[in-house]
């Protein structure tokens, strides 16, 4: 008898020290956590591409330095998707997502051509000769996979929160359409202002760009209570962006290659609400919001370019005429916002 009585207390003692609680499958150490969700926001962004191109002009001493800028809206409304995982390993964890955004709008914005050019030997500094602003119509789809390494198990984030060495790589594809000049204008040869205009119903140009972003940096994650968590990312960027400029008024193509850096923050709040139940597991639901901003340029870059039609704009017929190639960079500058549920399992 005195043995059970010793049982019995020893029983009472460990359930009075732990009582029974519902517990989510990412509280639980050792066990993988899986999360899909679904994004819905919007984001405000620039991409600049352009060219620097130096010759020699009869007539004229010295070289003659033509610049040339075009600045593509990104800045629309975006769906998407979220999975994400964690996974446990001899030491801590292992955790990662795959990412899908896409963007799509009638305009997405207008796009911006600028023209300068330099002549040393005839006394004129920088001087811009051409503008004009047309409207985009596309889209842009961003894919995204990261993974990140730490040393505690799933779940366990300590008080102080939890520093984890994240790395990844990051596909931009961009399709843009611009569409007739709404105001612009060009230098005259007596230095004159000329309005510039072209019916919004003709097509100026096509853009198609590749951006690449391999990166590596930190995450910090911490949790407040029992339902809030947060993210919060830093890394350092690769940045090659691959493009295609048709403009197809004036029978040119030209196509760029260019290489840099880059840099990526963002913050990832969270709240998870998780069904009471008695025994066994349930999915959790978790809401939240993704803020992210992002800046890229490139440091060197070459740009090709072919005429394979007539310019009617130039005397004379262009086809097939070679044109040198010039330097060539892109830059990149987005901010936005994304709402995401997700199911944790």
């Amino acid at each position: 008898m005195g043995n059970w009585v010793m049982l019995a207390a020893l029983v009472a003692g460990s359930l009075a020290a732990e009582p029974p609680h519902p517990r989510s499958k990412e509280d639980d150490a050792g066990r993988s956590v899986v999360s899909v969700g679904a994004t819905a926001g919007a984001g405000w962004g620039t991409s600049t591409y352009g060219l620097l191109a130096s010759q020699e002009v009869e007539g004229i001493p010295g070289d003659v330095v033509a610049e040339s800028a075009l600045e593509w809206p990104m800045s629309g409304a975006d769906l998407g998707f979220d999975v994400s995982w964690q996974a446990p390993r001899s030491s801590g964890h292992w955790g990662g997502w795959i990412r899908g955004r896409i963007l799509v709008g009638s305009p997405l914005g207008r796009m911006i051509d600028e023209d300068w050019v330099t002549a040393k030997g005839l006394d004129l500094t920088r001087t811009k000769f051409s503008y004009t602003e047309s409207r985009v119509d596309g889209g842009r789809f961003v894919g995204d996979a990261g993974f990140y390494l730490s040393r505690h198990p799933v779940g366990a984030i300590p008080s102080g929160g939890a520093w984890d060495f994240l790395f990844g790589y990051r596909h931009e594809l961009v399709y843009l359409e611009a569409w007739g000049v709404e105001d612009g204008w060009q230098l005259e040869d007596v230095g004159k202002e000329a309005q510039v205009s072209l019916d919004p119903h003709v097509q100026a140009a096509d853009f198609d760009g590749h951006h690449l972003y391999p990166y590596a940096g930190l995450l910090y994650r911490f949790r407040a209570g029992k339902r809030f968590r947060c993210d919060v990312r830093g890394v350092g960027t690769g940045f090659v962006a691959i493009e295609t400029d048709d403009h197809v008024l004036r029978g040119k193509r030209m196509s760029g290659l260019a290489w840099g850096l880059g840099a990526l923050v963002g913050i990832r709040p969270q709240w998870v609400f998780e069904k009471e139940r008695s025994k066994g597991k349930v999915p959790a639901v978790s809401i939240g919001v993704e803020l992210e901003a992002q800046y890229a340029r490139t440091l060197a870059g070459t740009l090709k370019q072919e005429y394979y039609d007539d310019d009617p704009g130039v005397p004379g017929d262009q086809t097939g005429t070679e044109i040198p190639d010039s330097d060539y960079f892109a830059q990149v500058l987005r901010i936005g916002g994304d709402a995401f549920l997700a199911i944790l399992f």
